[in-house]
This record gives C-alpha cells, sequence and structure tokens, in this order.
C-alpha cells in the first residue's frame, strides 16, 4: 500500500528534483504515442487489461532500456532490481525519486507508487487502483470519461476556466495551455495534493488549486469555460468519491448543470460528463431536459448510450469487486436500490451549457455519431451554426445567403458503408463525425456549394428544371438545408472563412 505517494513541491529543491524527472522521462521517449508502440495496441487499456495481457506487455518492454524500464514500472506495474532503474533514472539517482514519491525500495527490487497516467505528452501520477490503502481516498487515472471530456472541450483561448473535481488534474493541465489562469478543486485533499505534483511535473504554473465541494473554492468567480468529470456513478452506497457521491440517483450531477450558468460568463462554456437515470416510462431527453429549463445557457446534449439497469449494475458491480461472490452481491444491492427508486436505465453523455442572455435560449439533443480527433471545434461550431440558423429565420434572410460544403465532408459512392441503391452517403471525417444517407440530387447540390452563389441562386435553378414554382419549392428546400446546417455539411461563408481548413 502507497498512503502517501507523490510530494507537491514544497521548496525549490524538490521543483527541481521533479523538473528534472520530467527531463528524464522525455529523453527516455515516455509519451502515450510511444507506449502504445511499444505495447503494439491502438489505446490505453484499463488496469484489469494490462494484466490480463501482461505476458504479452512483458515481452515486448524487454529490451532493458529507460523507456522500456518507465513502462514496466509505471504503467504495467512490475517490481524492476535496482540496478535497471538506477540506469534509467540516470543521471539522477533512485533516493531523489524515491523523495519526490514515485517510487518505493524494496527487498526484492524497486516499485512504483503510482500509475503514470499519459495523455499525449501529459504524465500524471495517479493512484493504482485498490492499492492506496484501506482509509485513504484514492487518486483516480484517465479513465474512459477523463478521455472523453479531453477529446470534447472546446479549446478556444481564454482568461479564466474551472476544473471542478480534478482529480489528478490532468484536465486543468491541459486547459492551461489554451486559457491564461485556471482554478481547480476537490473534496478530496489528497486529490488536490496529487494535481499539485502533476502541475509541477508538466510545469503548468497558471493553474491554482483549492480543497472544496462543488462550487463553494470559486464562490461569486466567474469562467469563460467550467469542465467538469464528477462522481457520476448512480448506485445504492459511496464507494470512492472519484466515482460516487453517494447522493439520491443523479442529484449529484443535477447540482452541477443547475449551479454551473450562475459561474460562467456571457458566451462562456460548462462542459460536464456524467451519467443521467431513466424512472419508469420517460425518455432520457426527458429527464436530462429537466435539469436545463430556465437555465440562461444555450445547451447541447450530446448522448452516448444508454444501459439497462441490470447492465449498468452488473458492470459497475464487477468494477468495484475483487472476487465473483462480492460482485454477486454489489450486484444485489444495485438492483434493490435500482427498484426502490423506479430507475430502468442509465444514460452516458456530454451536457455542454453556453452562457446566452437572450430572450430564448435553446436546447439540442443528438446521439453522439461517432468522433474522430478533437472534437472541441465540432461542438463550438455547432453553436456557431445554431447561431446563424437563430439569426436567419425568415426564408428570405436565409435565400440571401452562400453557403460551402463542409472541407473534411466525405462522399460515399456506391461503396456499401450503409448507402442503399440510388443513394449517396455522405460523413464528416474530423470531429464528430455526422453522417447521412442523401438522395443523390441532395448530395449533388452539397457538392456544388462553393460560396459563390446565394441559395437563392439554387432554389431558381432548381425550380427552372423542375419546372415549378418559387413559392412552391421553397419550403421543403430550405427545410433541407437547414438540417445541413445543422449537421455541419454545409457551412455559410461567414463561418467557413473563421475556420481551420
Amino acid at each position: 500500500m502507497f498512503a502517501n505517494a507523490v510530494r507537491p513541491a514544497r521548496t525549490e529543491a524538490d521543483l527541481e528534483k521533479i523538473y528534472r524527472t520530467r527531463e528524464i522521462l522525455d529523453d527516455a521517449g515516455f509519451t502515450e504515442a510511444a507506449t502504445l508502440r511499444l505495447l503494439g495496441i491502438p489505446v490505453f487499456p484499463g488496469l484489469r487489461d494490462r494484466r490480463r495481457l501482461l505476458p504479452e506487455f512483458l515481452a515486448r518492454t524487454q529490451g532493458g532500456g529507460p523507456l522500456e524500464t518507465f513502462v514496466r514500472l509505471f504503467v504495467l506495474q512490475q517490481t524492476l532490481p535496482i540496478d535497471a532503474v538506477r540506469s534509467a533514472v540516470a543521471p539522477m539517482d533512485i533516493e531523489s525519486w524515491e523523495h519526490i514519491g514515485l517510487i518505493r525500495k524494496q527487498e526484492n527490487g524497486v516499485q512504483a507508487t503510482v500509475e503514470l497516467c499519459q495523455c499525449g505528452d501529459v504524465i500524471a501520477a495517479a493512484d493504482w487502483p485498490g492499492e492506496a490503502g484501506k482509509d485513504v481516498d484514492e487518486v483516480m487515472g484517465l479513465a474512459a470519461s477523463s478521455r472523453a471530456l479531453i477529446q470534447m472541450t472546446i479549446r478556444r483561448p481564454t482568461e479564466r476556466a474551472f476544473d471542478l473535481g480534478t482529480g489528478c488534474g490532468v484536465q486543468a493541465i491541459l486547459v492551461a495551455r489554451h486559457c491564461q489562469r485556471v482554478f481547480a478543486a476537490d473534496v478530496n485533499p489528497r486529490a488536490v495534493r496529487f494535481a499539485e505534483f502533476n502541475a509541477c511535473l508538466n510545469k503548468s504554473d497558471n493553474v491554482s488549486f483549492s480543497t472544496g465541494s462543488l462550487f463553494a473554492p470559486v464562490a461569486g468567480e466567474k469562467f469563460d469555460l467550467i469542465i467538469c468529470n464528477p462522481p457520476f456513478v448512480i448506485g445504492p452506497k459511496l464507494l470512492y468519491t472519484h466515482t460516487s457521491t453517494g447522493a439520491q440517483s443523479d442529484h449529484f450531477c443535477e447540482t452541477i448543470v443547475r449551479e454551473a450558468p450562475k459561474h460562467l460568463s456571457e458566451n462562456g462554456f460548462a462542459q460536464i460528463v456524467c451519467n443521467w437515470a431513466q424512472a419508469g416510462d420517460e425518455t432520457s431527453e426527458e429527464h436530462v431536459g429537466r435539469w436545463l429549463e430556465g437555465s440562461g445557457c444555450d445547451v447541447w446534449v450530446l448522448h452516448s448510450h444508454t444501459e439497462p439497469a441490470e447492465d449498468y449494475a452488473r458492470a459497475r458491480s464487477e468494477e468495484n469487486a475483487l472476487d465473483t461472490d462480492t460482485a454477486d452481491s454489489l450486484y444485489d444491492d444495485w438492483m434493490a436500490y435500482f427498484e426502490r427508486e423506479n430507475i430502468t436505465a442509465v444514460n452516458f453523455g456530454l451536457i455542454t451549457m453556453r452562457r446566452s442572455e437572450k430572450a430564448a435560449n435553446w436546447i439540442r439533443y443528438d446521439e453522439i455519431p461517432g468522433a474522430n480527433g478533437v472534437c472541441g471545434k465540432s461542438i463550438e461550431l455547432g453553436f456557431l451554426l445554431r447561431d446563424f440558423l437563430d439569426t436567419h429565420r425568415e426564408d428570405g434572410e436565409l435565400l440571401n445567403t452562400k453557403l460551402r460544403s463542409a472541407p473534411d465532408l466525405k462522399f460515399l459512392k456506391g461503396q456499401g458503408n450503409g448507402t442503399r441503391s440510388g443513394k449517396t452517403r455522405v460523413r464528416l471525417e474530423q470531429g464528430l463525425t455526422f453522417a447521412a444517407t442523401l438522395d443523390p440530387e441532395v448530395a449533388d447540390f452539397i457538392g456544388s456549394c462553393k460560396g459563390n452563389s446565394t441559395l437563392g441562386d439554387y432554389a431558381r435553378k432548381i425550380a427552372a428544371q423542375r419546372h415549378i414554382p418559387m413559392t412552391y419549392l421553397v419550403p421543403s428546400f430550405l427545410i433541407v438545408v437547414r438540417h445541413l446546417i445543422e449537421l455541419g455539411f454545409l457551412l455559410p461563408m461567414e463561418i467557413f472563412s473563421t475556420i481551420d481548413k
């Protein structure tokens, strides 16, 4: 058990040790991409799967170089000979790494007291799952929800941001790269200590950390960006503060969603990954929609997936149990709790809110279509496109605009890919990969939009070809156009000129 783990820099000597440690990790090429190549996998598995695949991973990391040593030590949780570790950390000494809390010398070799999680070139220490100690509130590393929020975060340059429930601090460290000042808080003092260490390890000197619940540490403050990966698991009892709070049903996440707008500057964004329940016969959209009433925000809910209550209870029970008997007992408790709360399913997704003082706010609800690469720009673009449609409600206004097809829109004609006879499949290749199967004439229209003709010009041409009056064509034509804009297939020139191509 490694209850004490990392030590944030309290002196210049501590800081120098952390900086030198990072230099050695960098010199070894200890990055996410290099580790994945070494292990021969496309994405990071959880610790349980790493243990399951351990023989294969050990075979691929037997080269004995610094990278192989660090991967075995901090990713595969192996005890290594002291000489191998001494060679890897040179010219530093093992005692310095032990002093800052990364390793511990044992009779049989050297062990890592923490997992070093990787996200691109960010390195962050976290507790090994289940090994921080019985009475220690462990600090979680990078879960799937963490990586999802990283992928979905809007990364426009801003002045002030807040990371609510910072955990090991990865979100705050990444936000600090495009925000002048970042505030981060967690109810777990141990998490704050880890986050402070990780900020030093990544040389993020524009982040301030504090201990406290919800928005209490930043009472009265407003931000351009709020991000939150809260303890959202819906269950019968508190297991770890990084996964659940013990609050009834999904009320903790509801509280965050309802409180966040009060701390947003005008046009500021809040992004929260969370679970939300379904009770009885209600839909997912109805349930989360009640959280958003009167928020003073435009909101885009991106729904990932839904798990029936039985599947959710079984998955969470197995995640939190060390053996089958414990998992079965937890499952029974979970299902009894769901029956009491009338919870029939649990939903996963991302809620993005933008503060807006305009008279009428909108709420958009979509299934996540797929994601390729960073998606923050896609989400920000979605808000811009909805703004455009709101300011061009009149048909005449829209007919006077010029549109251009999205630069990453791909046309898949006759290649299978979900196409039907006589249809064309189109799909965005980057970010949120919205797709649709269209009539050929609609696909041809999209492809012909180069930004040099107004929609009115296209409408007149189509009306002439069909020998029908404009008054008959325009309503149905613009319904289709508005949908194509909302999906991001067609972009108004005033927006197209502002995006990275």
